[in-house]
């Protein structure tokens, strides 16, 4: 360790739970955040600052304006650009030692053995328990530790999943809890304190785990709540019948989106967002279109807006239409996802035609 990183980290190293034998470990670990927003931009941020040396994150949108508020890491300059493009550029001009990796891309069964593999922790950042599971069921298989965040209004929760023996998964106590019907930070909206609440917790339990020590958090959930700074701690138990963690476990994978069929797509997965405006479409295989081509036949056709390289935004049956360079469309207002479908088939066949 250099004498200019030893300084860097100087604040840190009289820390009760940190000694310069110990930042030199965690310098070496990976740290995988898997979702950059409320959450996220906060335990990237204090991640660093705590000696990680090596981040993954992990977030396929962009940023609106409405993430501003609440999302540390951004600036209204940085609207609509890639979030964790931004947020690699903010960090790494903060903390010029250490290696991020960053990921545009959309987490779920079809790639999140990659995208996990490696890590040494994994830090949640997600806004909704289909992909959650998923990120359960991944980190189980592969072995690697992780903490469970969440936050909404004014309360949140963690947990730390770290699958040693006898102690419960994700799963053994949120598996009958399903997305649709649940309240949203649209609808119910979420305070920015909260949000830096409970990811300070996840990575002081993220910490606690690379230096190797047992987190507070294991086994427990911990719920907070900053209207009467209300805070309880409960046991979760391992289940026996648990689908993912328990002897008799059947490692399967289980859908978590809704799916349908394209003749020039393959299978179309399409995600529904937390604030069930927007629905992200994701195809199999790319239809046998030139991106770039299409950017230019959409400036021509459509008065909308060009994000460099990475996508282009536009209007289109009274539906907001973001196109990315994979073919993945993040789309709104189009009230369900089997329109969101008829849509992206829509936009499809216009550009081969074009």
């Amino acid at each position: 360790m250099t004498n200019e990183l030893a300084s860097y980290y100087s604040r840190i190293l009289p820390l009760p739970f940190m000694t310069l034998e110990k930042l030199k470990i965690v310098q070496e670990r990976l740290a995988t955040i898997i979702g950059v927003g409320g959450l996220g931009t906060v335990s990237t941020e204090q991640l660093l600052s705590l000696g990680v040396g090596k981040l993954r994150i992990v977030d396929r949108d962009i940023i609106e304006n409405h993430n501003l508020p609440r999302q540390k890491l951004f600036f209204i300059k940085d609207v609509g650009d890639a979030k964790v493009e931004v947020a690699k550029k903010f960090l790494t001009k903060r903390n010029p030692f250490a290696k991020i990796e960053t990921l545009t891309e959309s987490f779920d069964y079809s790639n999140s053995e990659r995208i996990l593999h490696g890590s040494d922790i994994i830090v949640d950042g997600l806004d909704n328990f289909q992909t959650r599971k998923v990120l359960n069921k991944t980190a189980y298989q592969l072995n690697i530790p992780w903490v469970f965040g969440g936050a909404l209004g004014t309360s949140g929760n963690v947990m730390t999943i770290t699958f040693r023996e006898n102690t419960p998964c994700f799963n053994c106590f949120f598996d009958q809890i399903v997305d649709e019907g649940l309240p949203t930070c649209e609808t119910a909206g979420v305070s920015s304190s909260i949000l830096a609440l409970v990811a300070s917790i996840q990575v002081n339990e993220a910490i606690r785990i690379l230096i190797e020590e047992k987190p507070l958090l294991e086994g427990k959930l911990l719920f907070v709540d900053l209207v009467d700074y209300q805070m309880e701690i409960i046991n979760i138990e391992q289940r026996d019948d648990c689908s993912v963690c328990s002897e008799n476990a059947e490692l399967m994978v289980e859908e978590v989106s809704d799916e349908f069929s394209s003749e020039y797509c393959g299978k179309l997965t399409v995600v529904t967002l937390c604030e069930r405006e927007r629905f992200i479409v994701k195809p199999e295989k790319k239809p046998d279109v030139n991106f770039d081509k299409a950017q230019s036949f959409l400036e021509r056709k459509f008065s909308g807006k060009k994000f460099g390289s990475y996508g282009y935004e536009f209007k289109y049956k009274d539906a907001e239409i973001f196109l990315m360079r994979t073919f993945v469309m993040s789309i709104k207002n189009p009230k369900s996802p089997e329109n969101a479908v008829v849509l992206f088939k829509k936009v499809v066949e216009l550009l081969q035609n074009a």
